[in-house]
């Protein structure tokens, strides 16, 4: 059985959301067996790269195995809208079940002189990065199908780090206590409470 040749690509720099690329993704406390990473791209990188996914799926939907299928609705080009934006969502089967047993796979991730990094934390929203990708045609029903954006690599470009800070919870600095104030007691010599906290 021939094996199947997809489209590879590298997009241009955007901004990464919402990345899973040390740890797969959870859904609602549970693994979805996927690494995946929200990509922004400036509009026109937009409208090019759903340029390329376009001539995927209609060089898939006119071949031998499209033309066996109905569609019924459009098909799924891996654009994502988050509160008013456009996303490109990235995917990496983590572990896949073959033959010889189970593959587990990684995020090869590289900096901006192309070394190699081991990252332990997330990259953080708002990080630059370039995603090496392969354009895959699908087709499960005839209501589910498009071509999903594989995953295959990341390069980082300027690095955010993970987590939250506090303008992201709608704080802003004030007049008032700071952690450096000398009348800060270690938690050690706090005076022992009754209760528990």
């Amino acid at each position: 059985m021939a094996k199947n040749v997809y489209t590879k690509g590298v997009t241009p720099i955007g901004e990464a959301y919402f990345a899973h690329l040390v740890a797969p993704e959870n859904y609602m406390g549970a693994s979805t067996n996927k690494f995946t990473v929200l990509l922004k791209l400036a509009p026109q990188d937009t409208k090019d790269l759903l340029k390329k996914i376009d001539a995927e799926w209609s060089k898939y939907a006119e071949s031998e195995e499209g033309r066996k299928h109905k569609y019924k609705y459009d098909y799924v080009n891996g654009l994502k809208e988050y509160n008013g934006e456009e996303f490109f969502k990235f995917k990496m089967t983590h572990v896949i079940n073959t033959s010889r047993g189970p593959w587990e796979r990684t995020v090869p991730i590289f900096d901006s002189a192309c070394k190699a990094m081991h990252e332990e934390n997330e990259i953080g929203n708002g990080s630059k990065i370039k995603v090496a990708y392969e354009l895959v045609p699908f087709y499960i029903t005839d209501k589910n199908y498009g071509v999903t954006l594989r995953l295959t690599g990341v390069q980082v470009l300027s690095l955010e780090h993970g987590g939250h800070d506090a303008d992201s919870f709608g704080f802003h600095e004030e007049e008032g206590f700071k952690q450096e104030d000398e009348d800060m007691l270690p938690l050690a010599e706090m005076p022992e409470s009754g209760g528990d906290f």
